[in-house]
């Protein structure tokens, strides 16, 4: 409910980017560590090279911002302009989402009753 009504999703390196698609919201990933310097072992920074990311980011679905100002800059941007990334956000949809059809619930009941006839 909270992905169906939001303008605009910031988040970092999660399963939400996806989950976004699905409402083919703009999407913002943050890549930067706020003001404080870390190692890069415990940066924000590091998700870049995680491979189970790699390919959402390779649809270009998601916006990124690796500075404070570029995160207000790219959710302004967003706010002025909806349909900004849409297509990408559509092949970041169609990739890797089965079927946004509002039917998983029943596809998943359909499953579970089939495992237990």
């Amino acid at each position: 409910n909270c992905l169906h009504h939001a303008d605009v999703v910031a988040n970092t390196f999660s399963s939400v980017s996806v989950e976004a698609s699905v409402f083919l919201k703009p999407n913002v990933n943050i890549f930067f560590d706020g003001y404080q310097t870390v190692p890069f072992e415990r940066s924000i920074r590091r998700g870049r090279d995680f491979p189970n990311f790699q390919h959402v980011e390779k649809t270009g679905g998601i916006l990124t911002a690796n500075s404070a100002a570029e995160l207000i800059e790219t959710i302004n941007a967003c706010f002025r302009n909806p349909e900004l990334n849409r297509k990408n956000v559509e092949v970041l949809r169609e990739r890797m989402t089965f079927r946004a059809d509002g039917q998983a619930s029943a596809r998943i009941a359909e499953q579970i009753i089939g495992c237990l006839s």
